[in-house]
Parts: C-alpha cells; sequence; structure tokens
C-alpha cells in the first residue's frame, strides 16, 4: 500500500508591521501593498526594455575632484571625524552594507542596507530559519513594485519613501530649494522653507548641512545598542528602535526618523554627474 499524502502547507503573507507567530517562507506571496495609494497604479505598461551594452568594463577611475576613502587624505579625515564624533553613524551603516543585485537597485539595496541598521524584523523567514532583510528580493516579493519595472527604471524618491513605509519606517522627504518657480518663500528655525503650488515643501542648503552633521551625530538606537549598553551598566535605559532616512536627488531628502532616541540615518538621492562621475541618478 502506498503511504498517505504528506498534508498539504499554505503560505501567507503577514503584515510586516504585525509580529507573527508562525513565519513563512517569501515566495509565492501575493503582492499587497500597504499604503493607501499603491506605489505603482494597476496596469501601468512597462517602460521598454533597456538597450544591450556595446562593450564592457571594469570599475571607473575615481575623478580628481573627488577624495578616495582608500588614500591617505581619506584615512585622515575619517580619523578626524571619529575623533570628533562626526562618524557615530558609520558602524551600524556599514556592517549592513550590501553590493546591489543590479544597476538600477541602488534605491532598494539602499533600504535593505538600512532595514538591517534599523534592526527591523522582516516577520517572514529569509533563508532557513532566518527572519532578515537578505537581499533585495525581500521587497520586491512583498510589495506591488514590479521586479521588472525596476530593474527597467530604478525607483523614485517617492517609490522609495513608500517601501520604507511598508516596512514600518517613519520618514520624511525633503527636496531642495530651486533657484526659480517658487513663489511663497519664508525663513523659519529649521532654515528656508518654500512652499510651492502643489503645496510641497523645499528646504535649503543650511537645512541640509544641519541634517547631515545630526545625523552622523546621532544614529537611532536599537535593542542590540540596548543590549551592549546592558551588559556594561545594569542601569541602562532602554531605547525602542529609531528610524530615520533622508535623501537629496542632486539636493532631495528622506529622513527616516526615531521617536525615542532622537537619532535618524540620512539618505541621500544624487545626480552623478554633479560629481563628474558617469551616470546619471543614484
Amino acid at each position: 500500500q502506498q503511504p498517505p499524502p504528506p498534508p498539504q502547507k499554505s503560505t501567507s503573507a503577514p503584515n510586516p508591521t504585525q509580529p507573527q507567530n508562525n513565519h513563512q517562507q517569501t515566495s509565492n506571496q501575493p503582492k499587497t501593498c500597504q499604503l493607501p495609494t499603491p506605489l505603482i497604479q494597476p496596469n501601468t505598461p512597462l517602460p521598454p526594455p533597456l538597450p544591450k551594452p556595446t562593450y564592457s568594463f571594469y570599475q571607473r577611475v575615481l575623478p580628481k575632484t573627488l577624495t578616495s576613502f582608500t588614500s591617505l587624505e581619506g584615512k585622515t579625515r575619517f580619523a578626524q571625524s571619529l575623533q570628533s564624533k562626526h562618524a557615530e553613524s558609520y558602524f551600524p551603516l556599514s556592517q549592513q552594507f550590501l553590493t546591489q543585485m543590479d544597476p538600477a537597485y541602488c534605491g532598494i539595496s539602499t533600504l535593505v542596507l538600512v532595514l538591517n541598521a534599523l534592526a527591523m524584523d522582516p516577520n517572514v523567514r529569509w533563508r532557513g530559519g532566518w527572519r532578515w532583510y537578505g537581499d533585495e528580493s525581500m521587497l520586491l516579493e512583498r510589495c506591488c513594485l514590479e521586479e521588472e519595472r525596476v530593474r527597467r527604471e530604478g525607483i523614485t524618491l517617492e517609490e522609495f519613501g513608500g517601501l520604507a513605509r511598508c516596512q514600518g519606517v517613519n520618514l520624511v522627504v525633503k527636496r531642495p530649494l530651486e533657484s526659480d518657480g517658487c513663489d511663497d518663500v519664508s525663513l523659519n528655525d529649521e532654515g528656508m522653507v518654500v512652499k510651492s503650488t502643489m503645496q510641497s515643501e523645499f528646504y535649503g542648503i543650511d537645512e541640509f548641512r544641519r541634517d547631515i552633521i545630526m545625523s552622523v551625530q546621532m544614529p537611532p538606537r536599537t535593542r542590540w545598542d540596548d543590549d551592549e549598553d546592558e551588559n556594561d551598566n545594569d542601569e541602562a535605559v532602554s531605547i525602542i528602535p529609531s528610524k530615520h532616512l533622508r535623501s537629496e536627488d542632486d539636493g532631495d531628502g528622506t529622513n527616516i526618523d526615531s521617536h525615542n532616541g532622537g537619532g535618524y540615518f540620512l539618505v541621500t538621492s544624487f545626480a552623478r554627474y554633479a560629481l563628474h562621475q558617469t551616470g546619471d541618478g543614484h
């Protein structure tokens, strides 16, 4: 006699913002958007495929206007930043560094890095029993952005913010102040703020510089930091993980912010050609 067939298993897509007791694999899960407005409207056609490259190259020569991190000058600046407490965010971010799987995945890969640095639990398995943002597929398989669409055109600043919010991150987007096209200009304690006809807020260079200094001096605290503090000091106070981001399109900004720790990470979107590099948005 044949043995009875094994019981069938069904997979479900848990809400990433709610803890689950039984964590399922991420494959074959429906792509549901947790946002009030989908990142991509239904039935939006895909952009045309990218043309095939006619040649290949290995790396690029760094422009003379930029300083290599591994050069003597780069090491000196890094040491100075450590001594002056302006490199505090380097360590939680660098230990989560990953190489993007596709040239157009810069936004997706950056978000994966930041989510792990924030100690965010995806609430679904990545591999085996590990719940972790292991690669970009952890985001692409769980949201309404098609993988092929991202391969062809990347993601916009708004889509980056939407993906972060889908994972439970508190985020503030700050766009740069343009030299024209703005009628209502006002100054406040946070820098120059301009309201456009679309009621979007734009910020000046002083605001951007303050955000940079704040982010490198005070990264978000996570439960990992609290565990280390408890080992060093029995009276350490626990702080709930912080979440904050920022980006700049040649200045556009997104801030992932913390409610209890006060710190945040800064993500910057910029145009490569402004730094004399090859390529465009990054």
